[in-house]
């Protein structure tokens, strides 16, 4: 009978508890990016919204935009007001920001044009990958460029130095309109 009781205890204890008591594992945090007008057309302004899900903590974000030829701009970090933001669950970043001074204006060429932001805990370690060409160069060259370097080449560099999270998305450039006769 002793052997009994310490199991029917066990039991007891476990069962006590119900689903609605049990932790549950939390989701993983995802990334979102939204690209506004898309599409947009060359000679337009363009905002980037990058929002944050299921995170509990802060995160450091990149953001990189590569063109149908293959050049690759980085846009955050930069040396702009608030060029280095970190995201936070619920409160989406958007370059540029509400009520800056400078716009983020579309060039050619047209076609389709890939956008990834990547966001780590730590603050982003990125010699190597770019750099400043200048002590006042305002955004940084990105040193890898070449067509579909953004996720064969430059994703997989920045993960290696930068344990994080990262989405892709991609928007449409047009070409404008011609008023000439």
């Amino acid at each position: 009978m002793k052997t009994m009781l310490p199991l029917a205890l066990a039991v007891l204890g476990l069962t006590g508890c119900g689903p609605g008591d049990s932790l549950q594992p939390s989701a993983p945090p995802t990334l979102t990016v939204q690209t506004t007008p898309n599409p947009v057309t060359i000679g337009q302004t363009l905002s980037v919204q990058i929002g944050l899900q299921n995170g509990s903590e802060p995160l450091f974000l990149a953001l990189f935009i590569e063109d149908p030829e293959g050049r690759i701009a980085q846009i955050l970090p930069n040396r702009l007001p608030d060029g280095a933001p970190t995201l936070k669950a619920g409160q989406p970043v958007t370059f540029p920001p509400p009520g800056a001074l400078y716009e983020l204006r579309t060039v050619a060429p047209a076609g389709v044009h890939t956008a990834l932001a990547y966001a780590s805990r730590e603050p982003l370690k990125l010699d190597g990958i770019s750099s400043y060409a200048s002590a006042g160069a305002t955004f940084a060259t990105v040193n890898r460029q070449g067509k579909g370097s953004l996720e064969a080449s430059l994703l997989s560099a920045v993960k290696v130095v930068n344990p994080g999270i990262s989405q892709l998305t991609s928007f449409e450039v047009k070409a404008g309109v011609s008023t000439a006769p």
